[in-house]
């Protein structure tokens, strides 16, 4: 089972690139990537894949952003589930 979920897009070269975000529930990394790519203009393409690393964030509906999480926090999610 994985640790995160990883944000990625495709941009103009053509190879798939993320950051150092990680999520807990895949939905919150879809809604971060899909945000994302909806103010980058040069995004292709983009998904969401399994990580072992680390949460560092989750996503906040009341201001529309990821925000860092503690390692505490990441333990336990907002939604209740990790998918």
């Amino acid at each position: 089972m994985p640790t995160s979920f990883k944000p990625e897009v495709v941009v103009d070269y053509g190879s798939w690139t993320g950051n150092a975000l990680r999520f807990a529930v895949r939905r919150d990394a879809e809604i971060y990537v899909e945000d994302l790519a909806c103010r980058w203009t040069a995004v292709r393409d983009f998904r969401v894949v399994p990580s072992d690393d680390p949460v560092t964030h989750r996503w906040d509906d009341a201001s529309f952003k990821a925000v860092p999480v503690t390692a505490a926090a990441a333990a336990t999610d907002s939604h209740g589930s990790r998918e």
